[in-house]
């Protein structure tokens, strides 16, 4: 993340969730965070996509295209 102002506890603060890219196994959410018009932080994740497997573990696997499909 980049943390570029500071906010006070009572702030009010919007944030913002941007699918910024689709691989085949994961997905990058970018995220933006302001207080009113001002930039306060920027940050990102990756998601990995798994499955349950028949012994109760996780694998990684392809994400679903009805999935992706949600996000138009």
């Amino acid at each position: 993340a980049s943390f570029r102002s500071p906010i006070r506890y009572d702030d009010v603060i919007t944030i913002e969730a941007d699918l910024q890219e689709w691989a085949e196994r994961r997905l990058r959410i970018g995220y933006t965070v302001k207080c009113g018009d001002r930039l306060v932080a920027t940050g990102h994740e990756l998601r990995a996509w798994a499955v349950v497997t028949a012994a109760g573990g996780l694998r990684g696997a392809p994400i679903p295209d009805d999935f992706k499909a949600l996000f138009g």
